[in-house]
């Protein structure tokens, strides 16, 4: 028998903006306390919010044992690793001043729009150890700046959304981009002809990708139930394709390195599909040796489950080439809000985009009408994928590019 200990602390300070003034600010810290026993091939999991005591817990975990849970994994031992990353802000007072700071910029510059939502200072420690010599911590910080706007002379409820999340902040930066969106959003463009275009996504967004969410499931990877099922080592996409599961701060991955199993990889990356080849679905400790597949640390679960597999952060390895590389010449359409859009369970893509701008020669020069884009699974990551930007719209951000090749047509 032997315990194991997994601490959670998330503390958000949030900053409200409603019709372009700081509405109120909200501090919110949760503590989450785990403690898991293992004995004889069972597992009993306690866990509460709040500052508790470990000796309750360690006391409820034993007694359901009881409940003959089977769980014969083995336990993550002998593993010692400590990281920390420094945000930008050193307390909530300056970041409070800075989000004033920002708005006011942003109204000065951009007096026919109303701005609104949260922006966010987040800050997060992560502890997990056990009997057998696994003693994993995390601390970091990290900013979420979010500006809903709407235009002044628009009967819509929102227009659009300007983002930008990092562990690092540039205020000039920021403010550049979001200056060129909003004027690009301004300059209305009305002539379109349908056809088959570059089309850009963030890379960080789930309208190309979720596919691969579904797909890429241990559970319904090894239960046959996936469209990738039984093809592992396949070539199946473009060379210049590489997904692959990440826990890396680097990747402005806001979460601890390792799983609430303990496992981490070398980088904190695993490279799901390399150049291509489909090498593994993401995977739990009882994922990978019930399907027998390789083991990926993707085990997740709620402070009081016993873990399962969870939600991963999956990214597309960039090129060698900025945005303005990849695409060329050519006229592109950068998706800068899609809603309602999706795959079909064999792989059909559709989905329209509220709100396109153009993009040509490195450039964003104005909104197009509304659009529609559809393609296949396979062509978007095969032959039509054209690859992700070296280059993020904001430097050390999660704004890279990832473009590939659609069928857009007009709306309407």
């Amino acid at each position: 028998m032997f315990k194991e200990v997994y601490k959670v602390v998330t503390d958000e300070f949030i900053v409200s903006i409603v019709n372009n003034e700081i509405n109120g600010v909200k501090t919110k810290m949760v503590e989450k306390n785990t403690v898991r026993i293992y004995k004889d091939g069972y597992i009993g999991v306690a866990g509460k919010l709040g500052n508790v005591s470990l000796e309750e817990l360690e006391k409820e975990a034993m007694e359901k044992l009881s409940y003959k849970i089977e769980y014969p994994e083995d336990p993550t031992c002998d593993t010692k690793k400590n990281v920390t990353v420094k945000g930008d802000f050193s307390d909530v007072e300056e970041f409070y001043e800075e989000v004033e700071k920002l708005l006011n910029e942003l109204k000065a510059a951009n007096p026919s729009f109303i701005f609104f939502d949260k922006e966010k200072l987040a800050k997060m420690g992560v502890r997990m150890e056990n009997d057998k010599g696994l003693n994993l911590k995390y601390n970091a910080s990290h900013t979420e700046f979010s500006f809903v706007f709407k235009h002044k002379e628009s009967p819509n409820i929102i227009d659009g959304i300007i983002e930008y999340a990092s562990f690092h902040y540039n205020r000039e930066a920021f403010l550049e981009y979001a200056n060129t969106i909003l004027k690009s959003y301004e300059n209305k463009i009305d002539h379109f002809d349908d056809g088959k275009y570059p089309v850009i996504f963030l890379e960080n967004s789930m309208d190309y990708k979720s596919k691969f969410y579904d797909a890429l499931n241990g559970l319904s990877f090894g239960a046959n139930s996936s469209i990738l099922s039984g093809k592992l080592n396949q070539k199946l996409f473009n060379d210049n394709f590489t997904l692959y599961q990440t826990n890396n701060p680097e990747d402005n991955h806001f979460g601890p390195f390792f799983d609430i199993e303990g496992t981490l990889n070398n980088d904190f990356r695993y490279n799901l599909i390399e150049n291509g080849v489909l090498k593994a679905p993401y995977t739990s400790k009882k994922y990978a040796r019930l399907f027998k597949l390789p083991l990926t640390g993707a085990a997740g679960g709620d402070y009081d489950d016993v873990p399962k597999i969870g939600f991963v952060d999956l990214h597309i390895s960039p090129s060698q080439k900025t945005l303005k590389e990849l695409i060329g010449e050519r006229k592109a359409i950068f998706v800068l809000i899609s809603m309602g859009g999706g795959f079909t369970p064999d792989g059909k893509f559709g989905a329209p985009i509220q709100v396109p701008l153009l993009w040509e020669n490195g450039k964003f020069l104005g909104r197009l009408p509304e659009l529609s884009v559809e393609s296949d699974f396979y062509k978007m990551f095969g032959n039509d994928f054209i690859g992700v930007s070296k280059d993020a719209l904001i430097e050390n951000s999660d704004l890279r590019c990832v473009a590939m090749e659609l069928g857009v047509k007009k709306n309407g």
